[in-house]
């Protein structure tokens, strides 16, 4: 049986706070991150696949990445210019956990082309998870608890 929506979120809530991160944000109140496009993706005028294609994104193509959603991030190609929506399984985008939970790049499954093995700390085939990013920070940690809390 699948955890409620509510218990969901208040795991994620309670991890992000746990790890330092600020909550998710409306767009423009965290760090865009730099990503790239794994498989070649139509960019949307809106996250509707009815929508306007503004550009036909090549794969290997440069963006920055402003936000996402499970399904949609809302990026803007450095070398097209538009800035629009993709379908969030055919990019990656660069960082770690920390980084990228605020943005909304979050829970990424095996299967979707930003899934990373260096962000799956625990191997469940879901790349920054609350486990993951719990287990980031601890490991982040972990080198200034060996130095007794000293920078």
């Amino acid at each position: 049986m699948r955890p409620s929506l509510a218990r969901r979120s208040a795991a994620w809530l309670l991890a992000a706070l746990l790890c330092g991160a600020p909550p998710l944000a409306a767009a423009g109140t965290v760090p865009p991150a730099g990503g790239a496009v794994t498989s070649r993706a139509p960019q949307y005028a809106q996250p509707d696949p009815r929508s306007r294609v503004l550009v036909e994104l090549p794969v290997g193509a440069a963006l920055t990445v402003y936000r996402c959603f499970p399904r949609w991030c809302e990026v803007q190609a450095v070398r097209q210019g538009a800035r629009g929506w993709v379908i969030r399984s055919s990019i990656s985008v660069q960082g770690a956990c920390v980084q990228l939970v605020p943005l909304g790049f979050k829970d990424v499954r095996r299967q979707e082309g930003g899934y990373r093995t260096e962000l799956d700390l625990n191997r469940n085939g879901r790349a920054c998870d609350p486990d993951d990013l719990h287990a980031e920070k601890l490991r982040s940690a972990a080198p200034a608890l060996a130095r007794g809390g000293r920078s």
